[in-house]
């Protein structure tokens, strides 16, 4: 079987009505982190200097308690930097689509040994690392696409 990687959509990460959690961290970054499953996906960061997330705009955050927050510029993050500024660990809340082959061409995926049948909630990375593990117990060469809220990334298993 094989598999065609499409252009993703793009998508402009303002959240909309999303309600969000509101974490303050030990730089005095305020952190929003979405309220639904696939957290990783929605963390935005107050600006630590110029306010130049979003074009500088305005944007307003609705809060799970019922109040709202705006922020000037502020910017898309991660989990990571989330962890390393307030340690919460949401590292495993990436809503994430995978698929893996033996061979790739172009934008084609040949011999595909493993696909989701659909998103999945886990780690950013978990294509990439179960490529790497399928490729050491099947002792060849094999090539990873993963796609989450807004990215993707494709490679070959090291």
């Amino acid at each position: 079987m094989d598999f065609e990687i499409k252009p993703q959509p793009m998508v402009s990460g303002v959240p909309g009505d999303m309600t969000f959690y509101l974490h303050v961290g030990v730089s005095g970054l305020f952190w929003l982190v979405g309220n639904v499953p696939n957290a990783a996906d929605h963390i935005y960061r107050s600006s630590a200097g110029k306010s130049e997330g979003f074009a500088g705009r305005n944007i307003e955050f609705n809060l799970g308690d019922g109040n709202s927050i705006s922020l000037q510029g502020p910017w898309k993050s991660n989990s990571e930097s989330l962890r390393a500024d307030t340690e919460i660990d949401i590292t495993n809340k990436y809503n994430t689509f995978g698929v893996i082959s033996k061979e790739v061409r172009g934008n084609t995926m040949i011999d595909v040994v493993y696909i989701d049948n659909y998103f999945v909630i886990g780690r950013l990375n978990r294509i990439k690392e179960f490529c790497s593990h399928m490729s050491e117990q099947m002792g060849g060469r094999l090539y990873y696409y993963q796609q989450t809220y807004d990215k993707s990334t494709r490679g070959q298993a090291s």
